[in-house]
């Protein structure tokens, strides 16, 4: 498992993929994000504060994974999606940061769950949310358009490419 410290705004946080294995208390999940395909294309979508992401956010109180990604996929990039099945997880570690504490927004350890999905409707899209555009690119481009890849996503975009690979032969 390799693992990167970044510093998103709240101090230094640890990273590390985890395989979907690995049993996750759901309840520490705090963000899902999809790999969402039409046929050989991924859909990304335009943040209008970060740039180009796939789809993904933060779960509302109660909400399911699957539930929450269909709910961003949909704000985010006007998109219908099924077939939605769990690559994996990072956990987001927050014990080497000095400035966490029990009262901070995030727990101390949290999950970041990634999906991929199939995309069975593009709706008109719609500038309803954060995002200002969207398209389909071929998954080779991501971590070149995305507004901040980071090495530890590679190993959930290799699984999601490596899945449909299969499905489509």
């Amino acid at each position: 498992m390799d693992s990167i410290i970044v510093d998103w705004g709240v101090g230094p946080l640890k990273l590390t993929w985890i395989g979907r294995d690995q049993k996750v208390d759901s309840s520490l999940v705090t963000s899902v994000h999809g790999y969402c395909f039409r046929d050989s294309e991924l859909i990304v979508s335009n943040n209008s504060s970060r740039g180009y992401e796939i789809p993904g956010g933060h779960r509302e109180v109660s909400e399911s994974l699957a539930a929450c990604l269909i709910r961003e996929v949909y704000e985010e990039a006007c998109a219908k999606i099924s077939d939605i099945e769990l690559l994996g997880y990072i956990e987001a570690d927050n014990s080497i940061n000095p400035d966490w504490s029990d009262d901070a927004s995030y727990p101390l350890i949290g999950y970041l769950a990634f999906f991929k999905a199939k995309v069975v409707a593009l709706h008109e899209f719609k500038a309803l949310h954060e995002t200002n555009a969207r398209k389909l690119i071929h998954p080779e481009g991501l971590p070149e358009l995305h507004h901040d890849w980071l090495k530890v996503y590679d190993e959930s975009l290799n699984l999601a490419c490596a899945d449909c690979q299969q499905a489509n032969t």
